[in-house]
């Protein structure tokens, strides 16, 4: 007993361009892509069958896997021609995962690992606000502070304050 083939709905979008409706699997729904990509896909070796991989905070993307390869694939990287380890994102300018469509797609430069900020001071300001400043930024010198850098406590700093005759 095999399983039924996802048959690609065509139709016609809003600008005119001939798109497939594609059925993602347990249930999640359509992915929308444009003839020509999904053509691509099929001619790299892509499998038909594809599921919505998403998380709770927003994140997540249309996955498949290329037949003979094994592995996962995101539509949209392949979409874009993204291929591992080149430091790049595939974004959607909607917002909406299953618009796989090549005009709502773009390719955005990852940020900087995670070990390149460990390094921040975290800055209290007179409100109890916080704020993340990195450390190379420059700070300047507390008024409470000897030439080296130390911390003076705040009476001695004050010079011509100092009683006298005690």
């Amino acid at each position: 007993m095999g399983r039924t083939p996802r048959k690609p709905t065509a139709f016609t979008d809003e600008h005119g361009t001939a798109c497939l409706r594609v059925r993602l699997g347990r249930g999640q729904g359509y992915a929308i892509i444009d003839e020509e990509s999904f053509d691509r896909l099929a001619t790299n070796g892509v499998s038909e069958r594809w599921n919505l991989n998403a998380s709770s905070h927003g994140h997540g993307y249309v996955k498949s896997y290329r037949r003979g390869q094994g592995g996962r694939v995101s539509i949209a990287r392949e979409v874009l021609g993204l291929r591992k380890g080149d430091g790049l994102w595939a974004r959607h300018r909607d917002g909406n995962l299953r618009d796989l469509r090549r005009f709502n797609l773009y390719a955005e430069r990852k940020r900087p690992p995670v070990e390149e900020f460990h390094h921040e001071i975290v800055v209290r300001a007179r409100t109890s606000a916080h704020r993340r400043v990195p450390a190379t930024a420059r700070r300047e010198p507390s008024p409470f502070t000897d030439e080296d850098g130390h911390s003076v406590p705040p009476r001695i700093a004050r010079q011509g304050s100092r009683r006298s005759n005690r």
